[in-house]
């Protein structure tokens, strides 16, 4: 298949390809991987493993549950109808036109495409979706991005029927689950009151490094003037403050690009500033109650001990209350850990952690504990 030729894309040709050979070779027919949010994880599904698994003979269909969290069986049903019906239609996926699906965002080769629930034509049932499986004839990569959207309590319904129609198809179907919670994914595969229990293997996804860097870096100074050029060495000094993230870097370098005569530390300030803006952190934190702003606090500093007697009596002075309760600061960890927010994960037994660093960035620099 063709794709667009994207000159700031670091491809990671090595990287799709182990995944590649693995299913190919009859391996494993599944693989789960995560990582915080904008290390790339999405990029390189769909500018590396997709493109790479389509040469390899693979139909490949993506879907993004964040985005359809609220109907994942409606959205991975339409997604896989949509891949299929564009492979009879080919002169729909180059148009780009075809059924539209409401609320789901998916790629069919590598084009987006927004399928809508109530096209005449499309089945959301999942049994509709083995039936097109069954007569499809190319084997299938599935890539499930924010997977960990399947581990709520309510949609272990759907889960249980994902699973059964994938556990008797494991040799055409090949499936790469993606998350940004580590915990939860781990909770997905490893809980025997989990659909998926043992299902697939959680691994981290391998995380961008120097090379990211460099390879940005000469991209940008092949565009800027020779006496403007950005060192590599702040370059990779820039990418560690910004939280090794390649989304924030390449704000940092655009910010750069726009006006080299600031220099780094400018341009690494403007790439802070507009992640916390895009991100809308000031509304989250104006949404959360009293105790939760403390509960935050509290992990942003790194402190531990948070169900403890000396963290109870300190929240009970900032409330004005004597002490705190310990089911008021347990309600306020599971509203913060809960799926449709995601700010904190339970790392260990007691410790706790921001799913998002860069707001727990922002909370130190904006509302830093007294």
């Amino acid at each position: 298949m063709a794709t667009s030729f994207d000159a700031w894309h670091f491809a990671r040709h090595d990287l799709a390809q182990r995944y590649i050979d693995a299913f190919q070779a009859g391996l494993s027919s599944a693989r789960a991987l995560f990582a915080r949010r904008r290390m790339g994880k999405t990029e390189f599904l769909l500018k590396d493993l997709l493109p790479q698994s389509e040469q390899a003979g693979f139909t490949c269909v993506y879907v993004n549950l964040w985005e359809c969290r609220t109907a994942p069986l409606a959205g991975i049903a339409e997604a896989v109808a949509q891949q299929l019906a564009a492979r009879r239609n080919p002169l729909a996926r180059l148009v780009g036109k075809g059924p539209q699906v409401r609320g789901v965002k998916l790629t069919v080769l590598g084009a987006g495409v927004d399928a809508r629930l109530d096209d005449p034509d499309a089945d959301p049932t999942l049994a509709q979706v083995w039936q097109r499986i069954d007569a499809h004839g190319h084997p299938i990569l599935l890539m499930i991005d924010e997977a960990q959207v399947l581990a709520s309590a309510e949609h272990l319904g759907v889960a249980s029927a994902l699973r059964g129609g994938l556990d008797v198809r494991k040799d055409k179907v090949k499936v790469i689950f993606t998350g940004s919670s580590e915990h939860t994914l781990r909770g997905m595969f490893g809980k025997s009151s989990q659909p998926f229990y043992n299902w697939a293997p959680v691994e981290p996804f391998p995380l961008l490094d120097n090379l990211f860097v460099s390879h940005m870096v000469q991209r940008a100074n092949a565009i800027l003037r020779p006496e403007l050029a950005l060192p590599d060495e702040r370059a990779q000094q820039a990418f560690i403050t910004l939280k090794s993230s390649p989304e924030v870097f390449r704000r940092f370098l655009d910010a750069y690009l726009l006006n080299p005569f600031a220099g780094v530390e400018v341009a690494v300030e403007r790439a802070r500033e507009s992640t916390f803006s895009d991100d809308g952190f000031a509304a989250i934190w104006d949404s959360l109650l009293p105790m939760d702003r403390l509960v935050l606090q509290f992990v942003a500093a790194g402190r531990k001990g948070i169900t403890g007697k000396p963290a109870l009596r300190e929240f009970g002075a900032a409330l004005g209350i004597g002490v705190a309760q310990l089911h008021a600061v347990n309600n306020s960890l599971a509203r913060l850990m809960d799926l449709k927010r995601q700010i904190l994960v339970n790392v260990e037994r007691g410790e706790y952690q921001f799913e998002d660093l860069h707001f727990q960035e922002w909370v130190l620099l904006e509302h830093p504990p007294a």
